[in-house]
């Protein structure tokens, strides 16, 4: 039974309408809320609402004597079950009752993948590999929170009156609307990098420690107690990872090495390489994981490359084939 068909019932009950069954619904309803295991919680209003009720019902009960023997004796009934918990104290408990806490999305990538999400405000969110997000099935009129780690992209639906926060390992992130980047792999450094509007970065452990950035301003926790600094960077190329294509312009191979470490948060060991004048590498790919832009990149380079069981990958440079 919901709250709607409860107060729909103790309106009929009141009016004397209720059949024998019914009664008893009323009864078992009014003992799950006094243990606790209804199927809804009330408000203020809904308190003062079956305050009322019991008070009229036993008034007018008093009043029409034995012509409603029935309705009255369940009245007195309800105000018993009241009076032994303590008529303040149960209807207390009602309201300060919490809501049910809502129910939590997680969504996941692996190394291979990349998602791109709709929260239930509108924010857009594009999570990059090796990255988990959390965030409730609906944002609560206080505010809106979502839990990272590892990488996203977030296009915040603007709203003056709930915030939007973004909680990740070492810092929280905080907007009313705009667009912007975050990274946080755990045991490596943090980074909020800001494409468009305004952030405040705040140190989780040191709460006093907090950054205002602008457009092309990244805050930046590096591992150790050091303090939260902020550095001018390019924030497409930051992000540039949530782009449908990978593009090298004219880079020699170790710079392609390090495009793919950026670009995957892998790590990936460069073996007996020296710097090629002639060895440019022009070319773009579907970003559609690591092994495949590696697999495309052997008919430009020759090199050999395996992975061990940690998922680290080791490039053996031997020659480079681009004319």
């Amino acid at each position: 039974m919901d709250k709607a068909e409860f107060i729909k019932l103790l309106q009929k009950q009141e009016a004397g309408k209720t059949s024998p069954a019914e009664d008893e619904q009323i009864d078992s309803q009014w003992q799950a809320l006094h243990e606790q295991q209804a199927a809804f919680v009330w408000t203020a209003g809904n308190q003062k609402e079956v305050r009322d009720r019991i008070k009229a019902g036993l008034d007018a009960k008093m009043i029409a004597g034995s012509q409603r023997t029935y309705l009255y004796s369940h009245w007195w009934k309800v105000a018993a079950i009241l009076l032994l918990v303590g008529l303040g104290a149960f209807l207390a408990q009602l309201v300060e009752q919490p809501s049910a806490e809502p129910l939590m999305v997680v969504q996941q990538t692996n190394g291979e993948q990349r998602k791109r999400l709709s929260l239930p405000d509108g924010t857009l969110v594009i999570l990059n590999v090796n990255s988990q997000l959390e965030y409730p099935e609906k944002f609560p009129s206080a505010g809106r929170k979502v839990t990272l780690r590892g990488e996203a992209f977030f296009e915040v639906h603007r709203e003056e009156d709930r915030p939007f926060t973004v909680s990740s390992p070492q810092l929280e992130t905080r907007v009313l609307g705009t667009s912007f980047n975050v990274q946080a792999y755990g045991d490596f450094s943090e980074m909020v990098t800001v494409s468009t509007g305004l952030v405040e970065v705040t140190k989780r452990e040191k709460r006093e420690e907090t950054v205002r950035l602008q457009p092309d301003q990244a805050a930046v926790l590096t591992p150790g107690n050091r303090p939260l600094a902020i550095q001018q960077v390019d924030a497409a190329r930051v992000s540039g990872w949530k782009a449908s294509k990978i593009i090298f312009d004219k880079l020699p191979f170790d710079e392609v090495v390090q495009r793919l470490r950026d670009y995957y948060h892998r790590d990936i060991i460069l073996e007996n390489y020296t710097v090629q004048q002639d060895c440019l590498i022009k070319v773009s790919y579907e970003n559609s994981g690591i092994h495949f832009i590696l697999s495309g990149l052997k008919l430009l380079v020759d090199f050999d490359y395996r992975e061990n069981e940690a998922g680290q990958i080791k490039i053996h440079f031997n020659s480079c084939n681009n004319p």
